[in-house]
């Protein structure tokens, strides 16, 4: 039996895709996206990461390869500071960096099916978070610093290994949409998770003893912040191309 395991080299088409999407993301008049989906890849490539730092990429897609860590050592998360998706779905990830909340202009966050084990206490920070998916891993929980994801609006933890969810969730007052397995349910119970979202949130704000209000008297503020920032993004307001890669990674993808 080998002390060690090689990694496995991408094949030649996979290798071509990648540098074809490096070179694509430098044109001139590039837009906001790097994806490097799909290109058989064991790490995110040095490259990739100072892509993103120097030209300010908004959208980084690295699905369906086989990373096991998102930061290769010499890497440092302040590369992606302006990254608002980041879709790592159809990997092999067992664990995300303890520093996570470095990314704090991050909107969307797609995990789903990878191998994680549990999720980083500084994803507390990241205040501007609307979508976390995390479907289909190995959770057995959540931290209680998902309280602190004051704009979250969407919430996958379906296909995990949890049965109760952190009380601190009822300050998450702008979540309309939470996904979880109900039948495996503790806490809340059951027959709360089934009866959906508001059920939900209204069990744990009476057990938290806040008073409930729909998520709609709190999101204008989050939309608001949404316009400045979209019209900073470009003289004539948001482009049109990235309001729907936004709009597919919060609908689509969950």
């Amino acid at each position: 039996m080998p002390l060690f395991f090689r990694k496995r080299k991408p094949s030649e088409e996979a290798r071509k895709r990648l540098e074809y999407q490096m070179c694509l993301a430098k044109e001139a008049g590039a837009d906001d996206i790097l994806d490097i989906s799909k290109c058989e890849l064991s790490e995110i490539p040095f490259g990739a990461f100072a892509t993103c730092k120097v030209l300010q990429k908004k959208v980084l897609i690295v699905h369906t390869n086989h990373l096991t860590s998102l930061l290769p050592k010499s890497c440092s998360l302040l590369s992606l500071a302006t990254i608002k998706v980041l879709d790592l779905h159809d990997n092999q990830l067992t664990a995300l960096p303890d520093d996570l909340g470095q990314l704090t202009a991050l909107q969307v966050l797609n995990v789903e099916r990878n191998q994680l084990m549990q999720l980083p206490r500084s994803i507390g920070n990241l205040t501007q978070l609307q979508t976390l998916n995390v479907k289909d891993n190995k959770l057995k929980e959540l931290p209680d610093t998902v309280g602190e994801l004051r704009s979250l609006r969407t919430l996958n933890i379906s296909g995990n290994e949890i049965q109760r969810l952190p009380q601190m969730l009822a300050h998450v007052r702008t979540l309309e949409m939470l996904s979880l397995d109900a039948s495996a349910m503790v806490y809340p119970p059951r027959e709360v998770c089934g009866a959906g979202t508001a059920a939900i949130l209204q069990f744990l704000c009476k057990e938290s003893g806040l008073e409930y209000y729909p998520p709609s008297q709190y999101l204008l503020p989050i939309l608001e912040q949404d316009g400045i920032e979209n019209s900073r993004d470009s003289p004539d307001g948001p482009t049109d191309r990235f309001s729907r890669e936004e709009l597919e990674w919060q609908v689509l993808r969950l």
